[in-house]
């Protein structure tokens, strides 16, 4: 199943900037083939996810009140049957006997199980609590009927006073031979997850049995899994997880049971995308969700651009804060005690500045970073420059003292202290020019960014910044991500952009060397609110999504030589169907549209470039870059609505015949009745028209 990348395509003068990536895929959608035969399922996505959470008495939901657990044995909206044993949080029985015993977890060689199982009466999640290994464990599971997926979350706090590896340890059992075992990329028996790959197909040898698809983590993220594959009987995935003293880290897997297909380049990436969707994880509580470090695009606190900055700190240095200082000499030697710090101050090139011991995070010298000495602040600042300090000293426990040197210092890891002072409030970002330095910056206010995109120049104005990067590799440009959920390429450029930092004063620095910018996260919007956008938004090749509304009143499909109009709004969804492939010179494009009112139209495209405004910008897209156009709200016309609102009321009247027409003609609105059904199912005190508005919804496509 081995899909090549897509290659650049050559024919658009915007190919530079928009990146084809390799499409992944998933198996023909529904169940209905299994319903009349043997029942055969595929088991769909493992999304491994990590992140500091919440502490050991955090109940499964924020509002609700967990009950003592039962059995969970259900069948979901495809019609895969589910049998989850609370006691172990594994996957008891599946559809067919599948999937007997999936999930069974070892942590640092103990199994994990627990003797007082919950679960929260609304949603039907399981909450298992347990201490293994020394670590404070809790697994949510949780059944989505309507998405037809399992979803788990372990969540591993390490109350100790130092940091703590654990070696996690989850089997795959398919039930019957695999046919084959891939990556998501292609690669055959994969030992691991390469770049852009973030899960394993195990391929069924026939239709009598489930293929199963595991997505691992997002395909550009820095923490990926071992995979252990056992003669395709049964298959292991391994992480080694370090969780800081005081800290949670989570673990987030999935399984969705699937008909079986072929197992191609799109049919796996429309299998993966739900599970891979901020939606997917929206409910899960604020902390956890927040700190997720294994999905595409976090990095966590360590990273500029992750999920928060405080203290800043690379992996290794995060990976040694605790409770006491610790001193590091070399990839081995770790030495626990207290640091003696006096007369600190680092000359930075933009000029000198006293170093407060509360103040600082980590020190590390000069001999290991190019540039001089850095110096991590509490707050998510680093200076990088020449150390000194009147004194320097570590002291053992044991009370041996070791004096040391700015010159010879390797790196100096400091506790967490009460007197730290608090990240001040003026911060709205950090920057990192390139020089080594993080620096800490007011809104730079009235002072936008003028960025060249694909599709014409814009003006971004700072509050709608939430974060910005360089290109990975060598390629020029950045990738620049807003608050309305919009990410896209652009070549920012030298014009000098004023900012001010909180250490150093008024500074000029050129957009186009920036690294990296990233929103402090309390002024920054919800992670999920920017990647669950609600806005009309148009996704474009390589990963570029553009939030706003097309700017025509009518779209024109050509379907069997018949010229369709469709008013922009009324499309839910506009779907390319080459796929990104680059098409033949002169080759039309084709799209297929679905409805608002539940129809669909299939053909080609007759604009070749749609006007797209956002906001004050309106840029001009070219139809053969659209990847798809999402309308995620009907826009239903006043007409329309005093209707739908006619047909609402008709749901209660006393005459059957007149109940029963009215449902028909809501049924054939579609998703454009979804609104007012919404509110008579919440509003209305007639039960009957609540039940008729219940079953409605339940068949409108969301």
């Amino acid at each position: 199943m081995s899909a090549a990348p897509h290659e650049s395509s050559t024919h658009s003068p915007h190919a530079a900037m928009l990146e084809r990536g390799s499409d992944l895929a998933d198996f023909p959608r529904g169940a209905k083939a299994l319903r009349s035969g043997p029942r055969a399922l595929v088991a769909s996505a493992a999304l491994l996810l990590l992140a500091p959470a919440c502490g050991f008495a955090q109940s499964g939901s924020a509002s609700t009140s967990l009950v003592p657990a039962r059995q969970v044995s259900l069948t979901d909206a495809l019609g895969f049957e589910w049998d989850i044993e609370p006691r172990t949080g594994t996957i008891r029985d599946a559809t067919n006997g599948c999937l007997s015993g999936t999930g069974t977890t070892t942590i640092n060689g103990q199994n994990f199980h627990c003797p007082q199982p919950m679960m929260d009466p609304n949603t039907g999640e399981l909450v298992l609590r347990n201490v293994l290994a020394g670590l404070e464990v809790t697994r949510r599971m949780r059944v989505d009927s309507k998405v037809a997926a399992l979803r788990w979350v372990d969540s591993y706090r390490n109350p100790g006073g130092a940091s703590f590896t654990a070696s996690v340890i989850i089997r795959i059992l398919p039930g019957f031979q695999c046919g084959s075992v891939l990556s998501d990329g292609g690669s055959a028996n994969p030992s691991g997850l390469g770049k852009n790959e973030g899960g394993v197909v195990l391929v069924s040898p026939n239709s009598s049995y489930p293929s199963i698809l595991l997505a691992l983590a997002g395909s550009r993220s820095k923490l990926k899994p071992a995979f252990t594959n056992n003669n395709n009987y049964e298959c292991a995935i391994s992480w080694s997880v370090t969780i800081p003293a005081g800290k949670t880290v989570s673990l987030v897997q999935s399984l969705a049971q699937r008909q079986p297909g072929p197992v191609d380049a799109k049919s796996l990436a429309d299998q993966f995308k739900p599970l891979r969707a901020r939606a997917w994880i929206r409910d899960l509580p604020d902390d956890v969700r927040r700190s997720i470090v294994n999905f595409d695009g976090s990095g966590g606190p360590t990273e500029l651009g992750g999920r928060g900055f405080a203290a800043g700190l690379p992996e290794d240095l995060a990976a040694m804060a605790g409770a006491r200082d610790v001193l590091a000499l070399g990839g081995e030697t770790r030495l626990h005690g207290t640091a003696i710090l006096a007369g600190l101050s680092i000359e930075t090139r933009h000029g000198k500045l006293p170093l407060a011991p509360e103040s600082l995070a980590a020190l590390v010298g000069p001999g290991r970073a190019a540039g001089g000495a850095l110096a991590y602040l509490r707050d998510g600042q680093v200076l990088a420059g020449v150390l000194r300090a009147e004194q320097m000293r570590f002291a053992l426990p044991s009370g041996v003292e070791m004096a040391l040197g700015v010159e010879d210092l390797d790196r100096l890891v400091l506790a967490e202290r009460a007197d730290a002072p608090a990240a001040s409030p003026r911060i709205w970002a950090l920057i990192d020019t390139g020089d080594g330095d993080r620096l800490a910056i007011a809104l730079p206010a009235g002072k936008p960014l003028e960025a060249a995109t694909p599709w014409g120049t814009r003006v971004i104005a700072p509050e709608e910044i939430r974060s910005v990067r360089v290109l990975e590799g060598d390629q020029p440009g950045h990738r620049i991500d807003l608050a309305d959920g919009s990410r896209f390429f652009v070549f920012l450029g030298d014009r000098p952009w004023p900012v001010e930092t909180l250490l150093f004063g008024a500074r000029e620095i050129r957009p186009a060397s920036l690294r990296g910018l990233v929103v402090a996260a309390e002024k920054a919007p919800a992670e999920d609110a920017a990647a669950e956008i609600t806005e009309p938004h148009v996704l474009l090749a390589g990963g570029n999504v553009l939030v706003g509304r097309i700017e025509l009143a009518e779209l024109h499909l050509l379907a069997e030589g018949e010229s369709v109009p469709l008013p922009p709004d009324q499309i839910k969804c506009l779907h390319n169907e080459r796929e990104g492939e680059a098409p033949e010179v002169g080759e039309p494009e084709r799209f297929r549209a679905e409805l608002w009112d539940g129809g669909v139209v299939a053909g080609t495209l007759q604009e070749s470039m749609l006007p797209l405004r956002s906001g004050d910008w309106t840029g001009r897209i070219p139809a053969r870059d659209v990847v798809d156009v999402f309308v995620p709200v009907a826009v239903v016309p006043e007409a329309m609505r005093a209707k739908i609102a006619g047909l609402v009321r008709d749901l209660g009247d006393a005459e059957w015949a007149t109940r029963e027409s009215a449902h028909g003609q809501l049924a054939e609105l579609g998703g454009l009745a979804r609104a007012a059904l919404d509110e008579a199912l919440l509003q209305s005190e007639d039960p009957e028209v609540r039940k008729r508005a219940k079953a409605l919804l339940e068949g409108i496509a969301r």
